[in-house]
């Protein structure tokens, strides 16, 4: 049987933790007793093999506990077009719906699709995003928990470890003090509920990716990039990790819309993510739908009508369609000015520059 496997650091104390949190995890999943391997000791430089019990295909949906259904071309258009206002490839099924029945989350193919704008096609196949946050009133309500520090807050919670509120250089002068970096705990004491129900969740994350992805297709990928080069290496670290990218062993909340992502998307599975929305609803939230925040997703209405009423843009996808449309018009420029040259061949002390080919863009289209 195929095992896919990589060669880890050394870890540390905190890693050594989360590593016997991993293992206490798997127990949980492990339901054929066919499927024995043993987490290899790391501190020899052992290799790490994928969780037991997600070796076999058959065993995969048992742990992924993947709830997504195929979405519909309202679906699309209203993630696309209304939540995140750009093109997304690969959707292949939406999460839990909100009381007005819009998906709040919505599962990627992990496999990169080619590009079609001109830039270099990506090195790397697979790509660890697996689950994406889409509701508006969710991602704005998130957003303003964790401009108060709410993760470090988690963090700390996760690793029990005290906290000083120390204000970061980084942080607006309005926002409430955050705690300083989580020192790493030694390996003696005990986990906390909240680190195993995440570790848990990096495992039947890993499971979901490959329920996802297929043996077909997971075989066709481990066989063209060796698991010797770097390019291996790297696939099979992104195979193995869990939610945002991180490894089970790293006990770190990382990103709230990260965790309710996978938490609507599998079952309503994730403790972590559980735990956020419960916490969300003492804050006062309606994690279900509110009566205005429908206004933005409403097919009924125009964008431009929908936008004079409830209408959120979240400041990190803001930032990436800007970097989106920037990456565009610089394609874009490139393809002119290969177009000039294979139009009018000059000299190397001679050649077009990029505002002679916008210039001449009706003679070359």
């Amino acid at each position: 049987m195929r095992q896919y496997c990589w060669r880890g650091l050394a870890p540390s104390n905190y890693q050594q933790r989360g590593l016997s949190c991993v293992r206490r995890a798997l127990s949980t999943i492990r339901t054929d007793e066919s499927c024995n391997t043993t987490v290899p000791d790391v501190n020899e430089g052992a290799l790490f093999t994928l969780p037991a019990g997600l070796e076999s295909p058959s065993l995969w949906p048992s742990a992924a506990k993947l709830s997504i259904s195929t979405p519909s071309v309202d679906d699309i258009s209203i993630v696309e077009e209304r939540q995140l206002g750009h093109k997304v490839n690969g959707i292949v099924g939406v999460g839990l719906r909100c009381r007005h029945g819009v998906a709040q989350a919505f599962a990627r193919d992990p496999i990169r699709r080619a590009r079609n704008d001109g830039r270099k096609a990506p090195d790397m196949p697979l790509d660890s995003s697996l689950f994406r946050l889409s509701c508006p009133m969710l991602v704005q309500e998130i957003d303003k928990w964790e401009a108060e520090g709410a993760v470090v807050h988690m963090n700390a919670e996760a690793t029990g470890q005290s906290w000083r509120g120390q204000r970061p250089r980084w942080q607006t002068p309005h926002a409430p003090a955050h705690q300083e970096p989580i020192v790493e705990a030694s390996s003696d004491e005990p986990l906390t509920a909240l680190a195993r129900g995440l570790t848990t969740a990096h495992v039947e994350h890993a499971a979901a990716r490959l329920e996802i992805l297929g043996k077909g297709r997971l075989d066709a990928l481990l066989e063209d990039s060796p698991k010797d080069s770097s390019k291996g290496k790297l696939m099979r670290t992104i195979l193995r990790s869990g939610i945002a990218g991180q490894l089970p062993t790293k006990i770190d909340v990382k990103c709230f819309h990260a965790q309710i992502a996978d938490h609507l998307c599998r079952s309503e599975s994730n403790a972590v993510g559980r735990l956020i929305l419960q916490r969300l609803k003492t804050r006062g939230v309606d994690v279900h739908g509110t009566a205005d925040c429908f206004n933005q997703c409403n097919l009924f209405k125009s964008r431009a009508e929908a936008e004079t009423g409830w209408w959120y843009t979240s400041v990190k996808n803001g930032q990436k369609l800007r970097k989106r449309h920037v990456n565009r018009k610089k394609a874009k420029c490139r393809l002119e000015e290969q177009k000039c040259s294979a139009s009018a061949p000059l000299s190397a002390d001679a050649q077009p520059t990029m505002n002679q080919c916008a210039s001449n863009r009706h003679t070359v289209l």
